[in-house]
């Protein structure tokens, strides 16, 4: 089912991507893990990723739709990576790997990978109001009864439903037009710890009016 029609979306889609977001909390510092330190702010780091002239260059492979580009952002990053946790590569409980980083040594957790989805894809010309990478909670894969925490991307499509993009834990590499919005994707909680780009921060829904999802 689709949210709003071209036509709609052609005059209105920048209006109706502030509205959604702005039942959000907005600016809400979230800090990552270095090697060293962990005060570093994420949205600051998010920042700098998109500086990087690997995924500058790798960004101008990715074309069509908007909707066409996630996906072909999505399947290449999950070929490229082998997923592998901060333990086994560094040694450390936590530790967020820049693009240059990840792309050289070819292995990273959730959040390595999401971090070049959410990269490639702004580099590609995706507005910050439709893309994040999100951490928050998940059904674990192997036992349902579980509860993980867990980095992945979501993405607002061409018609405004939102998506889940794993590499990981819940990869699906269909179309957008072939998948199930992440409203109907029961493995994902609703409540998640926050939304991160180079241009918003976003905490917890303020309101319950309207969309029950970013």
């Amino acid at each position: 089912m689709k949210l709003f029609s071209k036509q709609f979306l052609a005059k209105f889609g920048d209006i109706v991507d502030r509205h959604l977001l702005s039942y959000f909390q907005q600016n809400v510092n979230r800090y990552y893990s270095t090697k060293t330190t962990n005060i570093e702010n994420l949205q600051e780091f998010c920042q700098r990723q998109l500086r990087s002239e690997i995924a500058q260059n790798l960004a101008k492979d990715f074309t069509g739709s908007n909707d066409e580009k996630i996906i072909q952002i999505l399947r290449f990053v999950h070929k490229l990576l082998t997923y592998k946790t901060d333990n086994e590569v560094w040694q450390l409980p936590e530790y967020w790997q820049d693009f240059n980083e990840t792309y050289r040594i070819r292995v990273g957790d959730c959040e390595d990978g999401s971090n070049m989805i959410l990269t490639l894809a702004r580099l590609s010309g995706i507005s910050p109001a439709r893309v994040f990478l999100r951490v928050g909670d998940v059904r674990d894969p192997s036992n349902s009864a579980n509860i993980l925490k867990h980095a992945w991307v979501v993405y607002r499509s061409d018609d405004r439903q939102l998506f889940n993009i794993d590499w990981t834990y819940y990869f699906d590499d269909k179309s957008i037009d072939e998948r199930y919005s992440a409203r109907y994707q029961k493995s994902y909680y609703k409540t998640r710890d926050f939304d991160i780009n180079d241009t918003n921060s976003l905490g917890m829904k303020i309101t319950e009016w309207g969309v029950d999802e970013i």
